[in-house]
């Protein structure tokens, strides 16, 4: 089964999908920083206190637009 494979003995999971489907995929997953709504994330920076949210944000791969 897929939640089981890899975890509790070696194995693998195969999907199979239409190649219509396949081909609508994405190339890669957006990252959660820009999938998490800003007002969530700005409360969690701040929880975990990790600095300053301007600041903590800019020192990521790809950080959110500056207006928003």
């Amino acid at each position: 089964r897929r939640g089981r494979a890899g975890r509790v003995q070696p194995g693998e999971c195969y999907h199979l999908y239409p190649r219509c489907v396949y081909d609508a995929f994405a190339e890669y997953q957006l990252p959660e920083l820009l999938r998490t709504p800003l007002q969530s994330l700005c409360l969690q920076i701040k929880s975990l206190q990790l600095g300053g949210i301007t600041e903590f944000l800019s020192k990521a791969l790809q950080p959110p637009e500056p207006l928003s």
